[in-house]
């Protein structure tokens, strides 16, 4: 499973690279953060749109902070990755804040493996002509509720609302995001 999701990370940034030779494989922070047209989600085959999704989960999570951390729940990073998280993906959670280029590693590789899992349970999710909404909320929503999430939202079993503290709701959380990537309300 870990091979086919390398494989699909790869093909998907291969794919982005061909198209802009301009746009580095990991994105360094942003000094002006700017959005993608809603209208306007694909030009071609991968279209960077997962690019824009990192920006938009990286906005909604740390502001672009690679160096933040959430003192109540241990997440960290420009992604807010829980320390367990980061293990089961391989990576050493020591030295994970003070290294951009492993939290860009780590945000690619979970979201290939979301990408994965979200098809295997019936959410399509292409990305071959760029990222429409639908497909930005469920990567977002695994992002934050993890894997099974999406499994309960479709069930109708109360995510809708969940909340924590000063946490947006799972939907909120999924409509945040979207509008950040895209820059429009959704």
């Amino acid at each position: 499973m870990f091979k086919i999701a390398q494989e699909l990370m790869k093909s998907i940034h291969d794919a982005a690279n061909a198209i802009s030779k301009s746009a580095p494989a990991t994105p360094a922070p942003p000094s002006n953060f700017t959005l993608m047209n809603a209208r306007n989600p694909g030009t071609g085959p991968g279209d960077l749109g997962l690019q824009n999704y990192y920006k938009g989960i990286a906005k909604q999570e740390s502001n672009f902070n690679y160096g933040a951390v959430n003192k109540m729940s241990g997440a960290m990073g420009r992604y807010q990755f829980m320390p367990n998280t980061l293990k089961g993906l391989g990576f050493n959670p020591r030295g994970f804040l003070q290294n951009p280029e492993m939290q860009e590693q780590a945000m690619q590789k979970f979201t290939a493996q979301n990408i994965e899992i979200a098809n295997k349970q019936g959410f399509r999710i292409d990305g071959s002509d760029g990222y429409d909404q639908r497909e930005v909320k469920i990567m977002a929503g695994m992002h934050y509720g993890g894997a099974g999430a999406l499994k309960k939202l479709r069930s109708g079993r109360g995510l809708t609302n969940m909340q924590a503290g000063n946490h947006p709701s799972f939907v909120g959380y999924m409509g945040s995001v979207a509008n950040h990537t895209f820059g429009v309300k959704s």
